[in-house]
């Protein structure tokens, strides 16, 4: 079914109608119908489904690609192995829901709900995620690639193994979350909240940690490999085996922290670190 360019025919409506529909889903009066039909289809791409209720549906593998999902309610549905590119999730409901496996390359996150989502092992490239709440999610794996994830709520999250490539992720709050053995190059990070963040053996490579407040983080085994750090708190972290080679810590604030570094910054101008890093 291809995407109707029309309005919803409920008077002074001003909707697109869904696909296959003369109506916006506000106006449809046969929805658990509409919802079954779909719960059957495999190929669900180019569909207008803004403002839907999917809710709880086995929608895994199909392909949704290009779909408007704009508004809609997606919470506890099953999304798993789906091809999600070029989709339309803005404001979308994602609590719960499972992603894993997904492909999400060029979708649009702004301000999605997505409270405990499994994206574990997902696709997300060239994704527009500015805003979006995903708090307590599971990120194991995945790939962020040329994305945007600005001021984001990642608090809690899951992001073991992961790989962040060429994003920004500034200003995000990610407070307690577990980040061990992520790998990020080229990619900012400035003023992010990573307050007591799990860190260990994560690799930061050519990456902007400006003024990000690490307080309490474990840094063991970490690397900064040509990373700036200026104006970082690092208050009462453990940086035991933390490698810093080519690294810019001016500035960064070491009260309290364990501080046992490998290989030696380029600038450490007022950072307070007592003697030679080990060699």
């Amino acid at each position: 079914m291809g995407e109707n360019n029309h309005r919803c025919t409920a008077q002074g409506c001003p909707n697109k109608p869904l696909s296959g529909k003369d109506v916006c889903w506000l106006h449809l009066d046969e929805r658990e119908v509409f919802r079954s039909k779909l719960g059957a289809k495999k190929d669900l791409s180019g569909m207008n489904l803004a403002y839907t209720d999917l809710s709880g549906l086995m929608l895994n593998g199909r392909d949704l690609s290009g779909a408007d999902l704009s508004g809609a309610n997606l919470s506890g549905t099953d999304l798993s192995n789906s091809n999600l590119a070029g989709a339309n999730m803005r404001r979308t409901m994602l609590s719960a829901s499972n992603l894993s496996g997904a492909d999400l390359t060029g979708v649009v996150l702004i301000g999605v709900r997505a409270e405990g989502v499994d994206l574990t092992n997902a696709k997300l490239v060239n994704v527009e995620g500015s805003h979006a709440g995903m708090p307590l999610s599971r990120l194991n794996g995945t790939l962020i690639e040329n994305s945007f994830f600005e001021f984001a709520d990642f608090s809690g999250v899951e992001l073991e193994g992961a790989k962040i490539i060429d994003s920004v992720l500034g200003g995000i709050l990610a407070g307690e979350a577990i980040l061990n053995k992520v790998t990020a190059e080229r990619s900012s990070f400035v003023g992010a909240d990573l307050t007591g963040t799990d860190l260990r053996n994560a690799t930061f490579k050519t990456c902007s940690l400006v003024r990000a407040q690490m307080a309490g983080a474990d840094l063991r085994e970490c690397s900064f490999e040509g990373s700036n750090l200026s104006f970082a708190d690092l208050t009462g972290t453990d940086m035991r085996g933390t490698r810093v080679e080519g690294s810019i810590l001016d500035f960064a604030d070491l009260i309290g922290a364990d501080v046992e570094l490998v290989g030696s910054p380029l600038s450490a101008e007022r950072a307070g670190i007592e003697g030679d890093a080990d060699e």
